[in-house]
C-alpha cells in the first residue's frame, strides 16, 4: 500500500508539474520582449530577461504592465505569443520610445506627442492634415492629397522648401530622412501605421540636424497571434477614393504585415488631381531568445498636380481658377528597403544596426502663361544608424547609457529639358548634380535617481560634405564644394510627484544649409552663395505633464525659447518689375517665443463602462516669432526699369506665416456596442505674409466630423467597420498653403471645402 501510495504521489506530482502553460510577451509594437510582465493564471509569475513565463495550467490568463494595457486571454495551446497594446488613456502610463528610451512619457524630459492608433483614425484614412494639425506647435500645409509642408515650432522659419523643412524622421529607429534633408511624408500609409511620436524642439543631440523636430514612425504588427485579411474603400467628394487590401499575420517567431492602397482625388481647384499607388511589406523575426530581425518595402508612385498661387482677389472671387496651363505637377516613383537588428546580450547591454536604401525617378512640370519648367530629378541614397545601449541599477539609482552613430549620402540630379521629355523633340538644356554626406555621432546618458529625480547629458557631433554641381553638360561646369559641422550638447532634469512631473531641458540645435537640386548655394544667375553659414541655437524648455489621481483629467504644458543665429531663410527680390529671383541668406538673430498646451478629460476610466474610451481635449498654441536681427534691401525701379536697391531693417518684425494663436478642440465618443463619434475643430488667427508685415492672411475656423461602428459581429472571426464623416464641415474658404514675400501677391492657394466621405474597413481572422 505505501508503494502504490508513493507512485500515485509522484504521479500527482509530475503531472501537475507537466501541466504548465509557457510563453511570452512583447511589446506590440516593436516585438521587443517585456521584462517583469505579469502572467496571472492560477499562480502569479513574472516574465524573465527574455519576455518569456512559464505558469500552471488556467483556462483564462491575465497579462499587465506598466504602460500597457491589460489583456484577459482565454488558454487553447500551451505555448503563448502575447502582444500587449501601449496604454493611450492614462498619461502616466503611456510608454515612448523616443531618446531610445522605453519609459512611460511622464519621466521624459522633452515635449512628445504621441498619436496613436485611435488617433490616426480621426479622419478619412486618405491624409495626415487633420490628424497632425490636432497636435499643438504643430502645422502642416498642402497643395494636394501628398504635397505636404510640415512645420512642427516653424523649424523651416515658415519658409517654403521641399529640400529644407527642419524635421527628421526615422521609421523603426532606422532613419528614413535623406542626406539632402528630404522626408518621405507624402509616403505614409496610415493603415500601416501603428503611431507616431513628435518630438518638438531641436533632437540634434540624438536625432541629427534640425530646429523643428523629430517624427517617429512605428509600423503596425499583428497584436494577436493568426493571420487577418484586411479591407478598406473609401469613397469622398471632388472625386476622392482610397482603396487598400491587406494581410497581417502573427506567430511565435515573428510578424509580417503586406499593404496595398490605392487613392486619387480631382481636387478642389482645377488642375490639383492626384493619383498613387502605395505598396508596403513589414515584418519581423525572432532569431533566438535574444534577436529580433526587421525589414521593410515601400513603392510609392504618385502624381500630383498644381494649381499655382493666388493673389487675394481671384481667391476670394474664383478660388477654384488655377494659375497654370496644362501640364502641371510632378510624380515621385520611389522604392526603399530597409532592415534592422535588435540584439540583446543581457539584461545590462543591447545593440541595434539598421539601415535603409531609397531610389526615386522623379518628374517635376510647372508650365505658366509664359514660361514652363520641365526637369527630370532622379535620385537616391543611403540611411543607417546603429546604436549601443547600457545600462546599470547602483541600488536605488539607475544609470543609462546610449551612444551610437549614423550615416547617410545622397545624390540628386535636376535635368532641365527645353519641353515636355516624354516627347522625342525635348533636348536636355542643363544638369545639375548634388552629392551629400551626413555623419552623426551621438552618446546620451541618464540618472533615475531616488525620490523619482532624472538627470540626462547627452551631445552630438554632426558633419555634412556637400559636392553641388551645375551646368556639367556644358564646357565650363560650375564645381563647388564645402562642410558644416557641429557639435551639439542638451541636458536635462525631471522631477516626477506621483502622476505629475515637471522639467527642464537646454539644448542647442543645428540647422545646415539644404543640398538637394534646389539647394541653398547656388543662386538664380549661376553664382555660388560661399558665405552660407550653417543656423545654430539655443533652446530652453520648461514643461509639466500629468493628471489626477484617478486619471479622468490629464495635461500637457510646454514653454519654449529658442534663439537663432544665422538663421537661413529665403529672400524674393525683383530683377525686373513683377519678376521675383530667390536666394538664401543668412538672416542674423532670430527669437522663437512659445507655449503649447494641453488639456483633457476621460470619461470613463473603467474598461467596463458605457462610455470607455471617450476623452475630450483642448489644445492651444501660442507663437511669438520676430527677427532680431535682419538687415536686407528691397529692390525699387526708375524710369528706365533699372534696379535700386535700397536698404532696409526687419528688425522686430514678426516671421512670416507664424500664427500667434491656434486652438484645437476634440472630441472623442466611444461607446461599448461599438458606435463613435470623433469631432475636431481648428482656429487659426491672422498671420503676416511679408518680412514688412504689410499683408496677412486671415484667420479661420475648420470643423471636421466622423461617425462610425466598429465591433465584431457576434462571435464569428468577420469584423465590419462603417463610417462616414464631413471634412471642413462649415465650407470654409482658406489657404491650405501660403506663400510668403510674392511680389504678384500670390499668396493663396485654396483648400479643399466640404468635403462628405464614406468607407467601409473589413478584418477576417483566418
Amino acid at each position: 500500500m505505501k508503494t502504490i501510495l508513493t507512485f500515485l504521489t509522484f504521479l500527482i506530482i509530475g503531472i501537475s508539474a507537466s501541466a504548465q502553460i509557457k510563453g511570452k510577451v512583447v511589446d506590440a509594437l516593436s516585438g521587443e520582449p517585456l521584462v517583469g510582465a505579469t502572467v496571472q493564471g492560477k499562480n502569479a509569475v513574472a516574465t524573465d530577461l527574455n519576455g518569456t513565463f512559464s505558469v500552471e495550467a488556467a483556462d483564462e490568463l491575465t497579462i499587465s504592465y506598466i504602460g500597457y494595457t491589460t489583456q484577459k486571454l482565454q488558454v487553447k495551446q500551451n505555448y503563448l505569443v502575447i502582444s500587449l497594446q501601449p496604454s493611450t488613456l492614462a498619461i502616466n502610463e503611456v510608454v515612448v520610445s523616443a531618446y531610445n528610451t522605453k519609459r512611460p512619457l511622464l519621466s521624459v524630459a522633452a515635449p512628445i506627442a504621441l498619436l496613436t492608433k485611435a488617433d490616426l483614425n480621426r479622419a478619412d484614412n486618405n491624409t495626415l492634415i487633420p490628424i497632425l494639425n490636432a497636435v499643438p506647435g504643430v502645422k502642416i500645409d498642402y497643395y494636394t492629397y501628398g504635397d505636404y509642408r510640415l512645420n512642427i515650432r516653424g523649424g523651416a522659419l515658415a519658409q517654403p522648401s521641399v529640400h529644407s523643412s527642419g524635421y527628421r524622421m526615422y521609421w523603426n529607429d532606422i532613419p528614413i530622412t535623406s542626406a539632402s534633408g528630404g522626408n518621405p511624408l507624402g509616403g505614409l500609409d496610415l493603415n500601416f501605421i501603428n503611431n507616431l511620436e513628435i518630438i518638438k524642439g531641436p533632437g540634434s543631440a540624438m536625432y541629427g540636424a534640425g530646429f523643428g523636430g523629430t517624427v517617429l514612425v512605428n509600423t503596425e504588427r499583428a497584436s494577436q497571434n493568426g493571420t487577418t485579411l484586411n479591407a478598406d474603400v473609401m469613397l469622398g467628394g471632388y472625386g476622392t477614393l482610397r482603396a487598400s487590401t491587406g494581410i497581417r499575420s502573427n506567430w511565435s517567431q515573428g510578424s509580417l504585415a503586406l499593404q496595398y492602397t490605392r487613392s486619387q482625388s480631382e481636387g478642389f481647384r482645377n488642375m490639383t488631381d492626384t493619383e498613387g499607388d502605395i505598396f508596403n511589406l513589414f515584418g519581423q523575426l525572432y532569431t533566438g531568445q535574444k534577436g529580433t530581425l526587421s525589414y521593410l518595402f515601400n513603392y510609392e508612385n504618385r502624381s500630383m498636380n498644381i494649381a499655382g498661387d493666388l493673389d487675394k482677389e481671384t481667391f476670394l472671387s474664383a478660388p477654384e481658377t488655377a494659375n497654370t496651363i496644362e501640364p502641371t505637377g510632378f510624380g515621385p516613383k520611389k522604392t526603399t528597403f530597409g532592415a534592422g537588428y535588435n540584439y540583446r546580450f543581457n539584461d545590462k547591454i543591447t545593440a541595434s544596426l539598421g539601415g535603409y536604401y531609397f531610389d526615386n525617378q522623379g518628374e517635376f512640370v510647372m508650365s505658366f502663361p509664359f514660361f514652363a519648367i520641365f526637369d527630370q530629378e532622379p535620385s537616391n541614397g543611403w540611411n543607417s544608424r546603429a546604436t549601443l545601449n547600457y545600462k546599470e541599477q547602483w541600488g536605488e539609482t539607475q544609470f543609462k547609457l546610449v551612444a551610437g552613430l549614423e550615416y547617410a549620402f545622397a545624390n540628386n540630379e535636376g535635368i532641365s529639358y527645353n519641353g515636355d521629355f516624354n516627347t522625342d523633340t525635348a533636348k536636355v538644356t542643363n544638369i545639375n548634380r548634388a552629392k551629400t554626406n551626413q555623419s552623426l555621432f551621438f552618446v546620451q546618458s541618464e540618472l533615475a535617481l531616488p525620490s523619482d529625480w532624472y538627470l540626462s547629458l547627452g551631445a552630438s557631433y554632426n558633419n555634412y560634405d556637400y559636392d553641388v554641381r551645375s551646368a556639367v553638360n556644358s564646357t565650363e561646369p560650375l564645381v563647388y564644394t564645402t562642410n558644416a559641422n557641429q557639435l551639439v550638447p542638451r541636458m536635462s532634469i525631471l522631477k516626477k510627484m506621483g502622476k505629475a512631473s515637471v522639467y527642464a531641458a537646454l539644448g542647442q540645435g543645428f540647422s545646415p544649409p539644404a543640398a538637394g537640386i534646389f539647394n541653398d548655394f547656388l543662386n538664380f544667375d549661376g553664382s555660388v552663395n560661399n558665405n552660407l553659414r550653417s543656423a545654430t541655437g539655443w533652446n530652453l524648455e520648461l514643461g509639466s505633464r500629468g493628471s489626477t489621481k484617478n486619471g479622468v483629467f490629464f495635461y500637457d504644458l510646454t514653454f519654449y525659447h529658442l534663439k537663432v543665429k544665422d538663421a537661413i531663410i529665403s529672400r524674393l527680390f525683383e530683377i525686373a518689375p513683377g519678376v521675383n529671383a530667390e536666394r538664401k541668406t543668412n538672416a542674423g538673430k532670430v527669437k522663437q517665443l512659445g507655449l503649447e498646451a494641453s488639456l483633457g478629460l476621460n470619461l470613463s476610466t473603467s474598461v467596463d463602462h458605457f462610455w470607455y474610451g471617450s476623452q475630450l481635449r483642448v489644445g492651444y498654441t501660442f507663437n511669438d516669432y520676430t527677427y532680431e536681427d535682419y538687415q536686407t534691401f528691397v529692390t525699387d525701379f526708375d524710369a528706365d526699369f533699372n534696379p535700386i536697391y535700397r536698404s532696409v531693417s526687419y528688425n522686430g518684425k514678426s516671421i512670416p506665416g507664424t500664427i500667434p494663436h491656434a486652438w484645437v478642440f476634440l472630441l472623442d465618443l466611444r461607446t461599448k456596442p461599438g458606435f463613435y463619434l470623433n469631432y475636431t475643430l481648428n482656429t487659426y488667427g491672422s498671420a503676416y505674409l511679408t518680412d514688412a508685415n504689410t499683408d496677412k492672411v486671415d484667420a479661420y475656423t475648420l470643423m471636421n466630423v466622423r461617425l462610425g461602428y466598429s465591433r465584431p459581429l457576434g462571435q464569428s472571426r468577420l469584423s465590419l467597420h462603417p463610417y462616414l464623416g464631413f471634412n471642413n464641415l462649415g465650407n470654409t474658404l482658406y489657404s491650405s498653403l501660403t506663400a510668403y514675400n510674392s511680389t504678384f501677391g500670390g499668396f493663396y492657394n485654396a483648400g479643399y471645402r466640404r468635403q462628405f466621405y464614406a468607407g467601409l474597413q473589413v478584418n477576417l481572422k483566418l
